[in-house]
């Protein structure tokens, strides 16, 4: 990702976290701030398609880690 967005902070260190006991809350963080920049991208109206696709590979990645490491939500 060349831009850094707000959200993108708490993704980043949900994905380099190694320790399990802190990975969960580390990903909740992550959905929570990525949830809440879609919320903010689609009532305000702005065309964020670059920031929009980060979204939506973010979520993705999420859920990969999430299935490799066996977490449920």
């Amino acid at each position: 990702m060349n831009t850094d967005y707000s959200w993108e902070r708490f993704y980043k260190e949900a994905v380099l976290e190694t320790d399990d006991a802190g990975l969960r809350e580390k990903m909740d963080a992550a959905q929570a701030a990525i949830d809440a920049r879609l919320y903010e991208l689609s009532s305000d109206g702005k065309n964020a398609g670059q920031e929009l696709i980060a979204l939506r590979d973010a979520q993705k990645g999420l859920l990969v880690l999430r299935k490799e490491r066996q977490l449920q939500r």
